[in-house]
């Protein structure tokens, strides 16, 4: 039998669905709670969390699987308080949330590279743009222009020839709420630490920005590259004195030629007594099929020699 909870309010978590498969009944309370996966995850992998949950719960009938939608930063603090027992995270782990989670637990988490995806930077499909430096990206989204050779950047005719965008103003949009960690990748990685200007509207999730920069012709701004959708296209971007533009192609992503690549991570605390459910949960996501679902899902599969190397972390054979 399969029933469908819905969860209306929980510490870690917005609302959700709690999926519970009873196949198998548990016999005790301690049997019930040793066959229960808790996993805590930024809303960046929330359907790839999605397909391989469905996938866990053919494999595992007797398992009760809650997947909570948070960010980065709540699931990392979840993990550390016991709470759940895996942390899926578009980052890795801060050195205070590592030196946190060692205080509350005594040891260090396992962290498993499971999938790659990028932070685009993104215009609306009617905008001629060709690519960007780092320079003018720092001077685009950036308050204090911390990068070298960067200025001020405020109409389009800035970067861009073309005669009707010359006095065009630029408009900014960026990410807060639960996706905050793709707005700390703009930040490290394009605008030398600095902060973003003041002109930027933070927007709570992917879908809003995504429709205020079809909306707007002007507009720019980035999201995480799998929900790229129709009505905008990512930018090429270059980091570099004289590099040439690159842009979010898989091959670029898996590289890292492209700057603003990523490893996506399930974090596991390394207890013996719950550690079965999440090793296995990881496993199939480090197998063939489950970096299958990755791909499908908009992501970037691991490369054979990662997904084998963090299949060997766990103590699992590829499949």
């Amino acid at each position: 039998m399969c029933r469908l909870y819905r969860i209306l309010s929980c510490r870690w978590c917005i609302p959700i669905f709690l999926f519970i498969v009873s196949a198998v009944p548990a016999t005790s309370a301690q049997e019930s709670d040793s066959r229960a996966l808790v996993i805590s995850g930024s809303p960046s992998l929330l359907s790839l969390l999605t397909a391989w949950t469905e996938d866990f719960r053919r494999q595992q009938r007797d398992v009760r699987v809650r997947v909570q939608s948070t960010s980065d930063a709540e699931a990392a603090a979840a993990l550390a308080d016991g709470a759940v027992q895996i942390a899926a995270m578009s980052r890795a782990m801060s050195p205070a949330e590592l030196a946190a989670f060692r205080t509350r637990r005594g040891t260090m988490p396992m962290p498993t590279r499971v999938a790659l995806d990028a932070v685009v930077v993104i215009v609306n499909t009617v905008n001629p743009l060709q690519g960007l430096t780092q320079a003018q990206v720092d001077g685009i989204f950036s308050a204090q222009r911390l990068c070298k050779g960067s200025g001020e950047i405020k109409v389009w005719g800035q970067v861009l020839p073309v005669a009707i965008w010359h006095t065009r103003p630029i408009r900014l949009f960026g990410l807060g709420g639960g996706m905050v960690s793709a707005s700390q990748a703009v930040r490290e990685n394009l605008l030398c630490g600095g902060d973003f200007s003041p002109s930027l509207s933070q927007l709570p999730e992917p879908r809003a920005l995504l429709e205020a920069v079809r909306d707007h012709a002007n507009a720019i701004g980035f999201l995480p590259s799998p929900f790229l959708a129709e009505g905008v296209r990512p930018v090429p971007l270059a980091v570099g004195a004289g590099g040439q533009p690159v842009g979010p192609e898989a091959a670029n992503i898996v590289s890292g030629a492209y700057p603003l690549s990523r490893f996506l991570y399930l974090y596991m605390t390394l207890s013996r007594e719950r550690l079965d459910l999440p090793r296995s949960f990881v496993a199939l996501a480090l197998s063939q099929h489950g970096q299958k679902r990755a791909a499908e899902a908009g992501f970037v599969a691991l490369p054979a020699t990662v997904a084998s190397q963090e299949m060997a972390k766990i103590g699992s054979a590829p499949n």
